[in-house]
């Protein structure tokens, strides 16, 4: 059956809403509803009475049916006797509604780049109605491209025909216009307000639009949801339907959908190259050191590298390298890619911006920023002392950096700035630490921040797997202990951590610390330190074959042990040089330094450096022994002038034994 025009029209002439007409026939608005849709036919009772109402024929109001009309007696009598209770099931729609307010696909953009295997993932969630309506939820970064995923599926073919009679859109943002979205999606499925009990109730609207859609096949997006009530109020429609969910908050994303979330991540470094190169290729051409360096900086944020793609091609526009460079030179300062923005159409700008604000990573953030309590503002600027990811932090760090209570960490991770990296330990996304950094004032923050790592370091010295987890926290403690004049931390630091930079083979890193913590303990006139920063010094230039130089900085540090009569300082030298002498193949002068070593052991009474010394004592005096024996002379002639270090050998293997 088709729609009745004619009876619509003649009830619109005269002004009449639904409500009218159905109170002077003794009906309900729903069936008279259902009479101008063609959805059912009046029974010739309402037929009689509709005709007198109009003051016409049933020909002039559409009441005569073009097909026979003639029913077997067996249909006729299961006919209700009067048409007035709706039907719970709807014949499905032949023209699909395909919401006008879906964003439209970006032209310069393209297709979403590394997102196959996401968008497959999430067709296949939403087409699984099999055991009713399908719920599914995304979840991220602001920026991270929710919204873009969004949309490539509301313009996906495939779905389109999954969902074939139609997409319903709704962007909510922040202050969101429910009732509107309620309304507008009414009108599509020929909802008639006067049919409501109050149609300023978003309930009123919400029960009509769920008995319009019946059994049909509808996927309805609900996008960029800020409270999960809004969400629930736009989650109408029958078992054919599926609803996808958009949010920044993770607690939102899991009550709608629970085992249906999605995260979504940032692009990875290939894919983030990839857009930027789609939108600035000129620029990844010629500059792609500088590209992916940019990549970096942004942690492959999509909405990030399409800002900044969008105003290298601009400045890019006629490729001049001067004017290249100096766009290239304002992205790589933090405060400048924030604040790096494009407008966007009234009827596409970003919902949760005001219509006259321009898109930028600063507004994106800024607008969850601004929600947050005052610990939870202050916190998040604190964790951006943190290096960003993907390196992470454990929440006993994060507290002693923030000063604050482990709430402050769940509400930034229900707010989805924070993000988790396993059990007790935390990550911050580049931008969002960027944004933080941007705008931390309290100094404090880095004292505490190197106090617990400097501290961390001394505790943990030989717990080298902890300290590979907390590796590049530590160099940033260290980092910060130097540039901001911390000097007692920094020298403290750079001892604490010495036994592990040697284990783990950073020799370059070491070389670097123990340099700059060597000149400023000489300047300080802490000589102690001094003394153990040459010896390790010595110790790098030994590990990698360079002898000499390992002699200068050992016998510099003898020099100032002896000054400071430090006993336990001078034997680790002494044995040192034992050892560079013994390489150097000068033997009588490493069995000099050697001796001298053990007898400063012994009189401090290390048992270790003894022990170490003895140890490789015998091999020593060995080789010194057949290498010193002249060609001419027997092995019985030679070991008869060498008594004494015969003995020597024979009273230190007995010594090494006993140890």
């Amino acid at each position: 059956m088709k729609p009745n025009q004619r009876l619509r029209r003649e009830r619109e002439l005269r002004g009449w809403s639904q409500s009218r007409v159905a109170q002077e026939l003794g009906t309900d608005p729903a069936t008279v509803s259902r009479w101008e849709r063609g959805l059912s036919f009046p029974y010739p009772f309402f037929r009689e009475r509709l005709c007198e109402l109009f003051g016409k024929n049933a020909e002039e109001l559409g009441l005569v049916q073009e097909t026979p009309t003639t029913l077997p007696v067996e249909e006729s009598l299961a006919l209700p006797a009067i048409d007035s209770e709706p039907s719970p099931v709807l014949p499905i729609s032949p023209d699909p509604i395909l919401d006008p307010t879906i964003p439209l696909l970006s032209a310069i953009d393209g297709s979403l780049i590394g997102r196959d295997d996401l968008l497959q993932h999430i067709r296949d969630q939403l087409s699984d109605t099999t055991r009713g309506p399908a719920f599914v939820a995304l979840n991220g970064l602001p920026g991270v491209g929710k919204t873009s995923l969004a949309v490539a599926l509301a313009h996906d073919p495939s779905l389109q025909q999954t969902f074939s009679d139609g997409i319903l859109w709704a962007g909510l943002g922040p202050h969101p216009e429910v009732l509107e979205h309620l309304s507008r999606w009414g009108t599509f499925l020929h909802v008639d307000e006067a049919s409501l009990s109050n149609k300023e109730s978003c309930e009123s609207w919400a029960q009509a639009i769920r008995f319009a859609i019946g059994q049909r096949r509808i996927l309805i997006v609900i996008d960029d949801v800020w409270q999960i009530e809004d969400a629930l109020s736009c989650q109408i429609g029958g078992p054919n339907c599926a609803f996808l969910l958009t949010t920044r908050f993770p607690h939102i994303a899991l009550h709608f959908a629970a085992g249906n979330t999605t995260p979504v991540h940032e692009l990875a470094e290939n894919d983030g190259l990839a857009l930027l190169a789609r939108l600035a290729p000129h620029v990844v051409q010629d500059e792609t050191e500088s590209a992916l360096e940019l990549v970096r900086s942004v942690g492959g944020l999509p909405l990030a590298l399409t800002l900044i793609g969008k105003y290298l091609r601009i400045q890019s526009y006629g490729r001049q390298p001067r004017r290249i460079n100096a766009a290239l030179t304002r992205l790589r300062d933090a405060r400048e890619r924030l604040q790096i923005s494009e407008p966007r159409s009234l009827i596409n700008r970003h919902t949760s911006l005001t219509p006259e604000s321009r898109v930028s990573l600063q507004a994106i953030i800024e607008v969850s920023d601004a929600l947050l309590d005052l610990p939870a503002r202050t916190g998040l600027r604190a964790l951006s002392v943190f290096p960003a990811k993907p390196n992470s932090f454990s929440e006993e760090a994060a507290l002693a950096a923030m000063a604050l209570s482990q709430e402050v960490l769940d509400t930034l991770s229900d707010a989805g700035l924070l993000e988790s990296n396993g059990p007790n330990r935390y990550t911050l996304h580049q931008t969002i630490a960027d944004y933080a950094r941007v705008l931390l004032e309290d100094s404090e923050v880095y004292t505490r921040f190197v106090q617990y790592f400097i501290s961390y370091l001394e505790e943990h010295t030989q717990d080298y797997s902890l300290l590979d987890q907390e590796s590049r926290n530590t160099h940033i403690a260290l980092e910060l202990a130097h540039t901001r004049q911390m000097h007692d931390a920094f020298l403290r630091g750079v001892k604490a951590s010495s036994p592990y930079l040697f284990v783990r083979g950073r020799y370059s890193e070491a070389e670097k610390y123990f340099s700059t913590a060597l000149e400023l303990a000489l300047s300080l006139q802490r000589l102690s330190d001094a003394t153990v920063f040459l010896r390790d010094l010595g110790r790098i230039a030994h590990t990698r074959g360079n002898y000499l130089q390992a002699e200068t900085y050992y016998q510099r540090g003898l020099q100032l042990a002896r000054q400071q009569q430090d006993e336990l300082a001078i034997s680790r030298l002494l044995t040192h040089l034992g050892t560079i002498m013994h390489r150097r193949g000068l033997f009588s002068e490493s069995i000099a330094y050697l001796e001298d070593g053990m007898l400063h052991a012994r009189h401090t009474g290390d048992q270790e450096q003894l022990s170490y010394i003895l140890l490789g004592w015998p091999r020593l005096m060995v080789v010194w022994i057949i290498i010193s024996r002249p060609r001419s002379m027997p092995g019985r002639a030679w070991r008869s002038r060498t008594p004494s270090a015969m003995a020597s050998i024979s009273r230190t293997s007995f010594i090494v034994w006993e140890h």
